[in-house]
């Protein structure tokens, strides 16, 4: 089976570039072939800002390299979107608890 993503607040469906963002691809990034292959290969991604974060911690553990200041900041940016703590906290408030996670199976 195959799980489709449901808009928080509409009444529809993730386009694939809202699963994109979510899955953390920049906007410029461009996926090939039909809305099914693209919605696959979203699905199936390991997202860019995980991939990142793994090769800082690699970095780190397996070749006993210690992280960078810079590089500990872009972690922490990485594991909360892009914001700082401020920035964070600012947002929390605006969403108010509405945000939901749904999905919702089809058989194949």
């Amino acid at each position: 089976s195959s799980a489709r993503c449901i808009h928080p607040f509409q009444h529809r469906g993730l386009t694939p570039r809202e699963g994109a963002r979510l899955q953390t691809f920049p906007d410029w990034y461009r996926f090939d072939g039909g809305l099914v292959s693209v919605r696959k290969q979203i699905g199936n991604a390991v997202p860019p800002y995980l991939a990142e974060s793994v090769g800082y911690y690699l970095k780190q553990s397996v070749y006993s390299q210690t992280l960078t200041d810079e590089e500990r900041e872009r972690i922490y940016k990485l594991r909360c979107g892009g914001m700082d703590l401020a920035e964070f906290e600012e947002e929390k408030s605006d969403i108010g608890g509405h945000a939901q996670q749904v999905t919702l199976d089809f058989a194949d």
